[in-house]
């Protein structure tokens, strides 16, 4: 598969004089963001840093990440710290990006959220997805369920992080949307459900387990082949665009 994507990259810059761009934004909170160890953060340890690494091995700089994860960030609008009033979401927007991951749902995952989640999540999640399409309406949905919520975390004693409530109900909203609009989901629940060691302080993954995450994502996207598809879209639009424009001009 990786040869693959090479002999593509290879192609696709021979045809076009020069290598398309394909430009991806991660949206979420701070698992995004960086934070390992109870509440160490950095960048540069982020899965989604871990996995543009990967992807640069094989598309060199094909492949333009904009991390946008803000630490405590919701999904539901009404919840205590939406992402939605983010500057960091405003970014995002702006990027106009092809490909769109999303990793929300953890600190909606609250007992004190239960029914706020209930009645907006889902709306408030599609409402996200069709803004992205407003911009582009060939975007690439990535949508993550979150890795589990272990027994025994430290944080926010007086409203804690449920597994229960992720499993029951948060991951279950996530699948629905994801059915919905026909968007590849990466499960990062499943993959890290009997493996709390690489969540040390039992929310976030430790600096092995973004790695182990970044990985799982890179999987997916090379199983998938998601750059070339993109990458095929992108230019097929640029094309249309370009006669369209050749058509008005002549």
């Amino acid at each position: 598969m990786i040869g693959a994507g090479l002999a593509f990259f290879v192609v696709a810059t021979s045809a076009n004089c020069q290598s398309s761009k394909v430009k991806m934004a991660f949206i979420g909170n701070s698992i995004t963001a960086g934070v390992y160890d109870y509440g160490k953060k950095d960048q540069q340890v982020s899965y989604a840093t871990q996995f543009s690494e990967l992807m640069a091995a094989v598309y060199g700089d094909t492949l333009e990440i904009l991390n946008t994860g803000v630490s405590g960030r919701t999904m539901t609008k009404h919840g205590p710290q939406p992402i939605w009033i983010e500057p960091a979401f405003k970014k995002a927007l702006d990027f106009k990006p092809d490909i769109c991951l999303v990793a929300l749902g953890t600190n909606d995952s609250k007992p004190n959220l239960y029914d706020l989640v209930q009645k907006e999540f889902f709306h408030d999640y599609q409402d996200l997805i069709d803004t992205f399409r407003c911009i582009n309406p060939n975007i690439t949905f990535v949508v993550c369920l979150p890795p589990p919520i272990f027994e025994g975390h430290p944080y926010s004693p007086e409203s804690p992080h449920n597994d229960t409530l992720l499993v029951k109900y948060t991951i279950p909203l996530i699948d629905s949307i994801a059915k919905n609009n026909h968007l590849t989901v990466v499960d990062f629940h499943t993959a890290f459900v009997d493996r709390p060691q690489y969540f040390t302080d039992h929310l976030h993954p430790n600096i092995e387990g973004h790695q182990k995450m970044g990985k799982i994502l890179f999987d997916q996207f090379m199983e998938q082949d998601l750059i070339r598809k993109t990458l095929q879209l992108k230019d097929s639009t640029e094309a249309v665009e370009t006669n369209r424009t050749k058509e008005i001009q002549n």
